[in-house]
Order: C-alpha cells, then sequence, then structure tokens
C-alpha cells in the first residue's frame, strides 16, 4: 500500500486493483468508503468495461469471452511506474491470464494527484494491439 499526504488529506492506495483504500481529511473524516459486509471494496478500479455483458458474454473473433461485471482489474496486482509525495503512477499490462478474458494487448494506467483538498484520478489505456482495441473504464471514489 502507498500514501500519499499533504497537510489537508491523505489517501492510501493499493496496489491490487489500484484502489484507494483510504480518503481522510487530517484531523477529520474518511472521505472513501470504508467497507462493510454488504460492499467490502472501497473505491474499485473498472477495466476493461464499466458495468456488465449479456451473460457476462462476449464474441471476438469468433472467440467467445467471458467476463464478470465491471471486468477484471481491481483483480490484479498494477505496477508502480512514479510515485512522489503528491503523485502517484500506476499501470496494468495484459498478459495470458488477461487475455482469457479480454483479446487485445494494452497498458492501462491510473493516475493519482493530491493537490490542497482535492484529489485528481486519471485513466489513459495505451493500445498495445495490432488493431483497434474496445473498453469502457469507471471507477467508485
Amino acid at each position: 500500500m502507498i500514501t500519499l499526504k499533504n497537510d489537508l488529506i491523505s489517501i492510501t492506495v493499493a496496489e491490487k486493483g489500484a484502489e484507494i483504500i483510504e480518503g481522510k481529511y487530517i484531523g477529520g473524516k474518511d472521505f472513501i468508503w470504508m467497507g462493510d459486509e454488504n460492499w467490502p471494496d472501497h473505491s474499485p478500479t473498472l477495466f476493461p468495461i464499466c458495468g456488465t455483458m449479456i451473460d457476462n458474454k462476449r464474441t471476438h473473433g469468433g472467440k467467445e469471452y467471458s467476463m464478470k461485471i465491471h471486468g477484471f482489474a481491481q483483480n490484479f496486482i498494477f505496477t508502480v511506474e512514479e510515485k512522489t509525495e503528491q503523485s502517484l503512477l500506476l499501470s496494468l499490462t495484459y498478459s495470458e491470464e488477461t487475455l482469457k478474458y479480454y483479446p487485445f494487448k494494452f497498458k492501462f494506467f491510473v493516475r493519482y494527484t493530491i493537490d490542497g483538498k482535492t484529489v485528481t484520478v486519471e485513466h489513459r489505456v495505451e493500445n498495445l494491439d495490432d488493431g483497434d482495441i474496445y473498453f469502457s473504464f469507471g471507477s467508485h471514489e
């Protein structure tokens, strides 16, 4: 887990899923859901789909692929690309495992930056495939 902190706020991000698992105002209250028995996640990163597909299946290039609601990124360990006191850049690169669910080669980046009381979240997808790739993303901060 990695923490970014200034005089006003702090956030803690897990490498698993590139998810903010804690956000606090210094000397104050939480601003990220802390989880409970009904929904233990905090702010999951949703990629390569945000939502669901009919019967959790999709066909591409004549082959059927299954993927659960909101994709798989929240279940994979992201790589730390850069870290400063105010910013963190994480990435997830396609693998043999991701190709089982999603037939495209990609590198997915999530950057968290804190400035004052503001947390900025940026998402970027790099296409490493030979053709077009199709995706959506979202998050629950």
